[in-house]
């Protein structure tokens, strides 16, 4: 599974939390990173 742009202004949006641009960038790669470990777990 990956994360793109849309989906993190969602989550944050959801989550109620403020995002600027910058930030939609740094979270798309540090939510995909986690998803890649989750995965390696489940493996």
């Amino acid at each position: 599974m990956s994360v793109d742009a849309n989906t993190v202004r969602r989550v944050a949006r959801l989550a109620r939390i403020a995002v600027t641009d910058d930030d939609v960038a740094a979270m798309e790669g540090e939510l995909n990173a986690i998803l890649g470990f989750v995965e390696h777990l489940g493996e």
